[in-house]
């Protein structure tokens, strides 16, 4: 008996639209996929990290400033954490959450995490709870964003958000809530304690952990708010750079 010959089988194209009488090709190609002039197996999923504990509801991948490739991050319900991505396969897991405030109360997969980087810093933010900063991946656990408190006079504004971008030197988010209400120096109302699914803040200059606004807080400098009245419905998504475009319903902005 000789060796094993390799055949080649000529399958044809995929022609699911053509008529099954004279056809030339394929009508079904099921569990395969394209290779030169023939077909291959689909691969399947590889598990590449350690199992969570629970479902994730949004992640952000951050390139660090070392030069040792990049840091994932990864948000559920109530926890926040770090996988290792050096030379280790699966990527081990480091809870990163929060010391003080206890647990998050994030949203589902819609509403859940979102993240940004702002040099080798890390936001990550949800609608529930306070946007969360963790100075570089060497520190040990999340902590509150904002140093502004709000709610007095001169003392900026404190808030919480569905979308993070950064924007050159400053670092926006939209479709914002505020805890306590902005109060320019002589003690009125700049902007109430609510919710505003039009607008959009940004922090000072090179200064993430600090909103206000000219008006409120003329001593940091750069921040500042701003309704987006387009009709074009709330603020649905972001992206930054050296400018930022704001998604909206029915739209796009761009931000300068």
């Amino acid at each position: 008996m000789g060796a094993p010959q390799t055949v080649f089988i000529p399958f044809g194209e995929w022609k699911p639209d053509l008529a099954e009488f004279s056809h030339d090709g394929l009508l079904e190609a099921s569990g395969v996929s394209p290779l030169a002039d023939t077909y291959v197996p689909v691969q399947t999923w590889l598990a590449t990290t350690d199992v969570l504990p629970a479902a994730p509801v949004g992640y952000w991948i951050h390139n660090t400033d070392l030069g040792a490739g990049f840091t994932a991050y990864v948000g559920t319900a109530t926890k926040l954490y770090e996988l290792n991505t050096t030379n280790v396969e699966p990527w081990t897991r480091a809870d990163k959450t929060r010391t003080v405030g206890g647990d998050y109360s994030a949203g589902s997969f819609v509403s859940g995490w979102q993240g940004a980087s702002f040099g080798d810093a890390v936001i990550m933010i949800d609608a529930n709870d306070d946007p969360q900063l963790l100075t570089s991946p060497a520190v040990a656990n999340f902590v509150k964003l904002a140093t502004t408190a709000g709610g007095a006079a001169g003392t900026g504004m404190d808030p919480r958000a569905r979308y993070v971008f950064p924007i050159r030197n400053n670092l926006a988010l939209a479709n914002i809530t505020l805890p306590t209400a902005l109060i320019r120096p002589d003690a009125t109302t700049e902007l109430a304690a609510g919710s505003y699914p039009f607008h959009v803040c940004w922090s000072a200059t090179d200064n993430a952990r600090q909103y206000g606004s000219f008006a409120s807080t003329p001593s940091m400098t750069g921040t500042g708010f701003q309704p987006l009245a387009y009709d074009m419905g709330y603020i649905t998504g972001g992206v930054g750079g050296q400018y930022g475009l704001i998604a909206m319903q029915r739209g796009w902005v761009r931000m300068d």
